[in-house]
């Protein structure tokens, strides 16, 4: 397994078991239908188990770098971008918490779309202006959500 591979897969079994932690306040059910806990909950649970199956398929594969010690560099530099991508996500999460979540987001889909989809710079304003515009009429005005 590829060390961009674990980091990712590390990051994203930080994130789930924040969210399974966060869910157990949750009440998974009540007397109509499924509770505010349940989709988290299971999010986190399939997620989990996923990345435990995938961490045990590596392990029993037992990939070895080479001699010369070049797959351990190329991996390094491999995993560069996914570790910058998970500090991004989590910057953007932390931002939201301070009333908006469409600047934050809309700042990680630029940053997301210019550096490392490698579209140019308005290209990616526009298309996240317009993702962003969307979005915000479903939950704002549509199903009236707050996005603050």
């Amino acid at each position: 397994m590829k060390l961009s591979e674990i980091v990712l897969l590390a990051g994203l079994a930080v994130f789930s078991g924040v969210l399974l932690i966060s869910s157990l306040d949750m009440p998974y059910g009540s007397e109509q239908s499924f509770g505010p806990g349940y989709i988290p909950l299971n999010i986190a649970l399939v997620v989990l188990g996923l990345i435990g199956i995938l961490a045990v398929k590596a392990f029993m594969a037992g990939r070895k770098p080479g001699a010369d010690g070049s797959a351990v560099i190329e991996d390094l530099s491999s995993a560069l971008p996914v570790a910058a991508v998970i500090v991004l996500l989590a910057g953007a999460i932390y931002a939201m918490s301070w009333g908006s979540i469409l600047a934050p987001l809309g700042v990680l889909m630029i940053i997301l779309s210019w550096r490392f989809n490698g579209h140019g710079f308005v290209k990616s304003c526009l298309v996240s202006a317009a993702i962003l515009a969307v979005i915000y009429t479903i939950f704002s005005l549509w199903l009236k959500i707050p996005l603050q």
